[in-house]
């Protein structure tokens, strides 16, 4: 995760229209958004990258990592076209994506 704020800012994540998601894995309070790490997901037409997919309290304090070395294209992907609103269901999103890449 960047440490300067402006640079978080330029990051793309997951936030739910800007309403943030439950975090129904640690039962904490307060939305999070999801991130993926580095750099955000790549824009269409670009260069792959694999990476971390990462939830937090809008990018401050400790972060709960979702999944390691996943496609951040296809976790991307998989995430909007679900449009979950719970973390758990990011979580089974990006379990999915893990178990149809790796056979």
């Amino acid at each position: 995760m960047p440490t300067e704020p402006v640079e978080q800012h330029r990051l793309r994540g997951y936030h739910l229209a800007m309403r943030g998601l439950e975090d129904d894995l640690t039962g904490a309070d307060g939305a999070m958004i999801v991130d993926f790490l580095p750099g955000g997901p790549p824009l269409p037409g670009t260069t792959d990258r694999i990476g971390t997919v990462v939830a937090s309290r809008w990018r401050t304090g400790s972060f709960l990592v979702l999944a390691e070395r996943v496609s951040l294209w296809e976790a991307w992907r998989a995430i909007i076209h679900r449009w979950p609103t719970r973390l758990s269901e990011v979580r089974a999103t990006l379990d999915a994506i893990n178990t149809t890449t790796s056979h």
